[in-house]
């Protein structure tokens, strides 16, 4: 399992906001879901479980 988390928040180490966000921006939303491996499920796409 491949856990993402989109986070924006402030940072004590960097003394300012970071953005963590892969879905922040289309282009970058697009960029990253065009490297993920064939084997890469999106939530909609897992199989209940018992099914």
């Amino acid at each position: 399992m491949v856990d993402r988390f989109e986070w924006h928040e402030h940072e004590p180490e960097v003394g300012g906001p970071v953005d963590w966000r892969v879905t922040g921006s289309p282009a970058l939303r697009g960029t990253f879901r065009a490297e993920l491996p064939a084997w890469a499920l999106t939530a909609a796409e897992v199989p209940p479980c018992g099914a």
